[in-house]
């Protein structure tokens, strides 16, 4: 039986953002700007990153609407 992934990496079609790592065992959301920025989210929960991760119509309004307006992101 195959053990569950700590971790999802997504890439995006988006004009804003390239790619975001979660991690589902510490909460942290990481996130790369098209612009080469990459910010780290504490403790996000599940269900906003499902939210922000499967937004099919914008990625970037997702991301602040379900993250960037409820958690504080440090810049890596």
């Amino acid at each position: 039986m195959a053990e569950p992934q700590d971790t999802e990496t997504k890439t995006y079609k988006s004009s804003t953002i390239a790619s975001s790592v979660y991690n589902f065992k510490e909460k942290r959301l990481t996130i790369r700007f098209m612009n080469n920025n990459v910010y780290r989210f504490e403790n996000v929960s599940l269900d906003d990153y499902k939210r922000f991760s499967t937004d099919t119509i914008s990625t970037g309004k997702s991301f602040y609407r379900n993250i960037n307006n409820r958690y504080k992101g440090t810049k890596l």
